[in-house]
């Protein structure tokens, strides 16, 4: 395969117009469009649009990859659900950007390691990424810090500057986080010693009440605006609009849903721990390979001698057999004689 690129996009909260349809054919005739997505592969050639441009326009997710070993996960949600200044502690360019639009934060998870085989592709689509802007919408920022350590790990990051906040539930992570760390191939050492000060169990969002008593303070002016739009269907994003507001106001009447670590860690020590935990790895296989060997060499040995221990008594009828083959002067006998 000389070249492979896949660009996938997907809308979530307001499905494309008639004139967005068309808009984003007059970039490609073979691509496949709906109401919700544009996925095309190029072989030759290459995209002509501005997926930077597309995601602050039309898209809240994206995918690419491309056969030269770069991929690339975008996440585009409403500006509110995570505070900007937040996001910043985690996102720099590089393994983890962040742009702020007016309406939105659009997050970009990004890899160029050239470690792996050429033409080695994922197995992947957007569906298997887009749970996770559900997640950062109800406050659940695990993925940013994953992002964080894939900066860690791309070496974007100096040795003496210190982790952001670690979120609960890294020890725990959902099919979605998953499929993030094996996309992106971040390190299991790495992810084993960051989540050594993260707590459990995973976040699992506000609880009913804490719903019950944020919209028991709205006014009945607002309460039906929202139930008429809903019902109308004038806004599809009012629900992830609504989400924004209500975790703005958690944010705002309560603690921070991160758990700070227990002593901020340096990038240095996470990398010196990564690099102890994956030593110790190696030596216990090293370990298991040797005692593994141990066993063949001495089940060898023991099957030898009960060999040795069969044949001693026919000796002379053995000796005859050598002499035999050996006399046949053809080598496959040779080897059978020896």
């Amino acid at each position: 395969m000389s070249e492979y690129q896949y660009y996938e996009f997907q809308a979530i909260d307001r499905p494309l117009s008639d004139a967005d349809m068309r808009a984003l054919r007059s970039f490609s005739t073979r691509a496949r469009i709906t109401r919700t997505s544009f996925v095309n592969e190029y072989q030759w050639g290459s995209f002509k649009g501005d997926e930077d441009a597309w995601m602050a326009k039309y898209f809240d997710a994206f995918l690419y990859y491309a056969n030269w070993n770069t991929r690339i996960v975008k996440l585009r949600v409403p500006a509110g659900v995570i505070a900007a200044a937040t996001a910043r502690r985690y996102c720099r360019s590089g393994a983890l950007g962040l742009r702020k639009t007016a309406t939105h934060l659009i997050f970009t998870f990004a890899s160029d390691d050239d470690s792996g085989a050429e033409d080695d592709l994922p197995d992947a689509t957007l569906s298997s990424f887009v749970p996770l802007r559900q997640d950062l919408v109800r406050g659940d920022i695990r993925a940013l810090y994953l992002g964080w350590l894939l900066s860690v790990q791309a070496g974007e990051r100096d040795e003496n500057a210190r982790e952001p906040p670690v979120p609960a539930g890294l020890s725990d992570l959902s099919a979605p986080l998953a499929s993030l760390v094996d996309f992106f191939r971040l390190d299991g050492e790495l992810l084993t010693v960051a989540a050594r000060a993260s707590s459990n169990p995973a976040p699992s969002g506000p609880g009913r009440h804490d719903v019950a008593a944020w919209v028991g303070s709205l006014s009945k002016e607002e309460k039906d605006d929202i139930i008429t739009e809903i019902l109308s269907g004038g806004d599809p994003s009012v629900t992830t609009r609504l989400l924004a507001r209500f975790h703005k106001h958690l944010r705002r009447s309560a603690a921070s849903a991160t758990q700070p670590a227990r002593r901020s860690r340096t990038v240095g020590e996470l990398l010196a721990e990564a690099k102890a935990l994956r030593e110790e790895r190696e030596r216990r296989v090293e370990m298991d390979l040797a005692a593994a060997e141990a066993r063949r060499v001495a089940d060898e040995a023991r099957a030898r001698e009960r060999y040795l221990d069969g044949i001693t008594p026919k000796s002379a009828q053995v000796w005859i057999q050598v002499e035999t083959l050996v006399a046949s002067t053809k080598p496959a006998n040779y080897a059978k004689a020896l």
